[in-house]
């Protein structure tokens, strides 16, 4: 088996469509550090001496009506039927960092108390989504493009991996290939396995090219900032389970290969599953944690929250709370682990059966 997984291994890297993507994949990176570039900016002197001039003529403005903004605004917060009610009437003054414009840092000081929300009884937010709201946050800034760029490059692998298997089957060469290596079983697996192997490195080097670039580009007009706590380490995880995540992906694009034979078919397949989770995700309530998409991100980024709306009769109607769920990491892991498994096993049974001429 380990010398048919070497002959797939090599039989992978030779694939034109593997060059091609892999210079695809070149080109966003180079884009993403272009755009890095552009946003790493600090504002022009002319956007500063323009914000200083707006602040002016607010703080003039403040120092006429000041008084009887903030005296209103403490009649409404006496006027609010909840006791605790604070409607900030001594935050209203303009300040200068009000008018400034925003300077975006590859590390934005990451501020946990800004994360609110409601658990799900209605209190206040969960420790566990709290955890998860607050590393989301440090992916802020420059880091962001990160995360945007983490379904390019599993999109990129499940292409390759589609058409590694496709393209024998549609010219028949599998059954040639077939006369050399007669069992089926030792095929279907050194296919299965080099796809999910080269998926690994792909998808790697990829997001550390993007993370080398996009940092460069910061460090160049020096806007990187200070690295929060443990943000190094949420990156080095991430990349971990970008890595887990892109054999996952391999795997499925294989099988998908193999099932319906035809690469346009298995792409469009999966576009089209994807789509319509995109499309229908928010009228389907807690449905949403049996999505692929919602359990790929709980597994990228160490759990995924989703929100569902809590109804209940009022004087007035209905009244509705939003309420955070947690989808944890595990669990997504798992959800990854058994779709790869149904939809391998699925094709490996299908390509034992069928005719492959």
């Amino acid at each position: 088996m380990s010398r048919l997984l070497r002959v797939e291994l090599r039989r992978y890297r030779a694939r034109r469509v593997a060059l091609w993507v892999g210079i695809g994949l070149v080109g966003v990176v180079v884009l993403s550090t272009v755009v890095a570039g552009f946003d790493a900016r600090p504002p022009s002197a002319a956007a500063i001496r323009q914000a200083r001039v707006s602040y002016q003529q607010q703080a003039a403005q403040w120092a006429t009506d000041g008084d009887q903004i903030v005296s209103d605004c403490l009649a409404s917060q006496q006027a609010d039927p909840n006791p605790d009610a604070d409607h900030g009437c001594d935050q209203l003054a303009p300040t200068l960092d009000q008018f400034l414009p925003a300077v975006q840092h590859f590390f934005p000081p990451a501020d946990p108390s800004s994360v609110t929300g409601a658990s799900a009884d209605g209190g206040s937010v969960d420790p566990a989504i709290r955890q998860v709201d607050t590393s989301m946050w440090r992916r802020f800034g420059g880091l962001a493009a990160l995360d945007d760029l983490a379904p390019v490059f599993l999109f990129a692998v499940f292409l390759v991996a589609v058409s590694f298997v496709t393209a024998e089957l549609a010219s028949g060469a599998i059954g040639l290939w077939l006369t050399f290596v007669p069992g089926r079983t030792r095929v279907f697996w050194s296919k299965a396995g080099a796809a999910a192997t080269w998926a690994v490195p792909l998808v790697v080097v990829a997001f550390a090219l993007a993370a080398a670039g996009s940092y460069a580009a910061y460090a160049v007009v020096g806007t990187v900032g200070s690295a929060p706590d443990g943000v190094v380490g949420d990156i080095a995880a991430f990349t971990g389970r970008l890595a887990v995540a892109g054999a996952a992906v391999a795997l499925a694009g294989v099988a998908l290969g193999m099932l319906l034979r035809h690469a346009a078919a298995a792409i469009g397949v999966a576009a089209a599953w994807l789509g319509a989770e995109t499309i229908f995700r928010w009228g389907m309530g807690d449905l949403q944690r049996w999505l692929f998409s919602v359990n790929l991100s709980a597994w990228l980024h160490g759990g995924e929250v989703y929100t569902t709306d809590r109804c209940v009769p009022s004087d007035t109607g209905m009244s509705c709370t939003t309420v955070e769920h947690l989808v944890t990491p595990v669990q997504g892991g798992l959800f990854l682990l058994g779709v790869t498994a149904v939809l391998s096993l699925a094709a490996y049974l299908v390509f034992r059966r069928r005719d492959v001429a």
